[in-house]
């Protein structure tokens, strides 16, 4: 069985990010990816789709996204519930991030960052910055398909 999610869109708010008891990093934030339009269509329709990161990830997602970055999320769908606290069941469909990569941050144009839970250190944005300025890739939301 497979569960894999690949999203493409941009935030719809600030980044929440909270620490656990324990010091854990978590990010809770929300993508808009927008519906393709059918024939006739006037304006955009998008589906709004609930994300969390944890420890490095939530952190990067923290310090280097804002509300309308363009991210590309790769995780996994995960179902949750929890007692509200009149005691009603609340059902929460969400994606699990693995890794993310800000595609567009809006403050500086034709920047590519990314992040893996797996590969964060310290070092890993200076090795990546080096990387990145020898190979820049020009991106223009009006040249994406959605």
């Amino acid at each position: 069985m497979i569960n894999r999610a690949v999203i493409v869109g941009r935030l719809t708010k600030d980044i929440d990010l909270k620490k656990t008891q324990t010091g854990l990093s978590v990010a809770t934030y929300t993508v808009a990816v927008n519906k393709p339009k059918r024939k006739g269509q006037e304006g955009s329709e998008a589906d709004f789709i609930n994300c969390v990161a944890w420890r490095a990830t939530a952190d990067y997602l923290a310090n280097y996204a804002q509300k309308g970055t363009l991210v590309g999320i790769d995780g996994k769908i995960q179902t949750r519930n929890y007692k509200s606290d009149t005691g009603v069941t609340i059902y929460v469909t969400e994606v699990l991030t693995d890794s993310v990569n800000i595609l567009s941050n809006g403050r500086e144009k034709n920047q590519v960052n990314s992040v893996n839970n797996s590969l964060y250190n310290d070092s890993f944005e200076e090795d990546f910055n080096q990387v990145d300025s020898e190979f820049t890739i020009n991106l223009n939301s009006d040249d994406l398909p959605f």
